[in-house]
């Protein structure tokens, strides 16, 4: 019953969310915002093309439309904190190391009592003479504004305790914005309100595990992402589907009437399927399905994204189209979408075909290589 960061701005409104069982596999939100998070951490280490090919084949598309030079890359990444919410404590527990906060915390803090603990991890830190800049990721619109954010707020405080600094920049990165959507600065005050937020959560959860203070759900919009929602009495999310009746005919047709119910029950009907997609794809990636008919649900190996030299590029794109175009596709790593972004700066006519043409041109110069992925997927038997 440890609290994470990312349960902070649900528990605020539902702390009886963080004492059910929780459901551990990920849901479209925290699934995207993962693959996205290594991907920017790769670009910062490899290069956006060589990490673009590493990127599953149903995030591909996405990562590939941002374009990373309006996104703060370069500075630390993925960096873990744990937070002693009865000593006030911050220690850096690493960077990159997967959610694996109690194997880390117990290297770093021996003996350390769990119960007492909170963990963040932050996507992007910087550190700067008088201040820390923390920044997450978001892939969707439906977040709380940077100021009020107590995912990031916490990674903010835990950071600026860490490195002796008395405030804090703190970001939303939307990657298909186009540039930083939310920003703001965060006083000594506004650090210590995240930490009485979080202390104050603590303390109810320990009332609550002495058998002092009872914890009822409160259900609302929070609900939509809660991995406790099939273990909730209240019902939400997925669960919905599952546990509660619906108020409407299921083989009606869409009207004024019951159109705010079809669009929750289709809601969390997606979130369902995604989370069943994703039980049935680690089932058969551990052993194939026999899906009858000569069918079969299994893994196996498929070419990867395709990897353009930047070098061989430069000097077809030029070749082609001039130094102009070039230098405007080709500044650092070469790819098709900062082609297409070259192309339609430059208002070249027929983009979409000179673009094909151009790659073909760079594949005939031995500048294209494609590795290979292993995906699931359907596929007749041999």
């Amino acid at each position: 019953m440890n609290i994470t960061a990312s349960q902070l701005n649900r528990a605020v409104r539902c702390l009886a969310s963080i004492t059910l069982p929780q459901e551990d596999s990920p849901n479209a939100r925290s699934q995207q915002g993962s693959v996205l998070a290594r991907y920017f951490q790769r670009c910062s280490e490899v290069g956006q093309e060589a990490a673009l090919a590493e990127v599953p084949e149903e995030y591909a598309s996405v990562a590939a439309a941002i374009d990373l030079d309006e996104l703060p890359i370069g500075l630390a990444a993925e960096v873990a904190f744990a937070y002693n919410c009865r000593t006030g404590q911050a220690v850096e527990l690493g960077r990159g190391i997967e959610r694996r906060y109690v194997e880390c915390l117990h290297e770093i803090v021996p003996g350390a009592a769990l119960e007492e603990w909170a963990f963040v991890t932050v996507d992007v830190l910087g550190v700067s003479d008088d201040s820390v800049y923390v920044a997450d990721h978001k892939s969707f619109t439906d977040e709380e504004p940077a100021r009020d954010h107590l995912q990031i707020g916490m990674g903010a405080m835990c950071a600026a305790k860490v490195y002796g600094k008395k405030k804090a920049t703190v970001a939303i990165l939307r990657p298909h914005g186009n540039k930083r959507a939310d920003e703001a600065q965060l006083e000594d005050f506004d650090l210590e309100s995240v930490e009485w937020t979080v202390g104050g959560l603590w303390l109810q959860l320990v009332a609550h595990r002495e058998g002092k203070l009872e914890l009822e759900p409160k259900p609302g919009k929070h609900c939509k992402y809660c991995k406790a929602a099939r273990a909730c009495p209240v019902g939400g999310g997925a669960a919905m589907v599952l546990a509660k009746p619906v108020a409407f005919d299921w083989r009606a047709p869409v009207t004024r009437d019951n159109a705010a119910a079809w669009h929750k029950a289709t809601q969390a009907l997606e979130e369902l399927l995604t989370q069943r997609r994703r039980e049935v794809a680690e089932l058969a990636k551990a052993d194939a399905i026999d899906l009858g008919d000569g069918w079969i649900l299994g893994e196996r190996e498929k070419d990867g994204n395709e990897v353009l030299d930047p070098a061989i590029s430069y000097e077809v794109v030029k070749e082609s189209l001039g130094e102009e175009v070039a230098d405007a596709a080709c500044p650092r790593d070469f790819s098709k979408a900062a082609l297409e972004r070259a192309l339609t700066a430059h208002k070249v006519k027929g983009k979409t075909k000179v673009k094909d043409q151009i790659v073909a041109k760079i594949r005939t110069a031995g500048g294209s290589k494609r590795g290979t992925r292993r995906v699931v997927e359907e596929y007749l038997k041999e």
